[in-house]
């Protein structure tokens, strides 16, 4: 009777530590768009009427990023109002938001997954159709309507002309180093899109830098091991961003990472070549 009791015991603790490895299994494995959806209703974009909006993010191995948090935006529609601010995805990797707008049109929604600092770009869309508003009948002859016209936001801050060149990446255990040279016009940050192919657009970051005339560096974490990402980088201005660089992917790496002054490497290497020759020197005249 006791060996029976004892074999139950031990079974439901392995039941239960299967339970749990697989419940963490895929935390901090990025969003995978190939396997993400965002769907919403269509609705009139009266400012009241709610679309209902239901995102799924998964991994690229289809598992659901179960407790991971999301958040979703659109920054074209500044009438877009979207509730809650931020939902934690359930046990299917689902969470629910509503949205309304005053402006008539379509909105591409873009899904950040704030837990692995990862945005997919339109991952979805949402239609507000025109309000429909009744026209009483006229008693005499109406002047044209006049249109008011549009209202535009213009980013006044100058562009920067060239790209950054991204000369190297180091990948090390689910991270990624990159080594970015700046470029030679003013810049305040950076925007570094990567992917799994090279095209190199699935996901973005941005990360704030003053200027400086010596190599950049910075690490993207949350990556799939044994998994080649390819990497491009570009600078941005304020409101304005300049082109993008070169791509390189996680294995296409060919030079070694250098972040200090060119000059002084110069020199070393001047002193190194000296010191060897006059090595030569003195063991011949010995």
């Amino acid at each position: 009777m006791r060996k029976k009791v004892s074999k139950l015991l031990l079974l439901i603790c392995l039941v239960c530590l299967v339970l749990l490895n697989t419940s963490h299994a895929y935390a901090g494995n990025p969003p995978d768009p190939g396997h993400s959806s965002l769907t919403g209703t269509e609705v009139p974009a009266d400012g009241t009427t709610q679309s209902n909006i239901t995102v799924v993010l998964e991994d690229a191995s289809g598992n659901p990023l179960t407790g991971d948090t999301v958040q979703l935006s659109d920054s074209s529609d500044s009438t877009l109002v979207i509730s809650p601010s931020s939902a934690v995805l359930d046990a299917s990797g689902s969470a629910t938001f509503t949205a309304t707008s005053t402006t008539a049109g379509t909105d591409s929604i873009d899904a950040t997954d704030t837990t692995t600092s990862t945005t997919l770009n339109s991952l979805g869309q949402i239609v507000f159709d025109p309000v429909a508003t009744g026209t009483p009948a006229p008693t005499s002859v109406p002047a044209p309507a006049t249109s008011p016209a549009p209202t535009t936001t213009t980013c006044t801050t100058a562009a920067p002309t060239d790209a950054p060149n991204l000369y190297s990446v180091v990948a090390v255990n689910g991270t990624a180093t990159l080594y970015i040279t700046p470029p030679s016009s003013t810049f305040d940050s950076f925007t570094i899109s990567y992917g799994l192919d090279s095209n190199a657009d699935s996901y973005s970051t941005n990360f704030s830098q003053g200027a400086t005339s010596g190599a950049v560096q910075y690490t993207v974490s949350s990556l799939t091991p044994n998994t080649t990402y390819y990497f491009m980088v570009r600078a941005n201005n304020g409101c304005a961003s300049g082109p993008w660089s070169n791509v390189r992917s996680s294995s296409s790496n060919t030079s070694i990472p250098v972040t200090g002054s060119t000059d002084v490497i110069y020199i070393g290497l001047a002193a190194l070549l000296i010191s060897a020759g006059g090595l030569g020197m003195f063991v011949k005249n010995r």
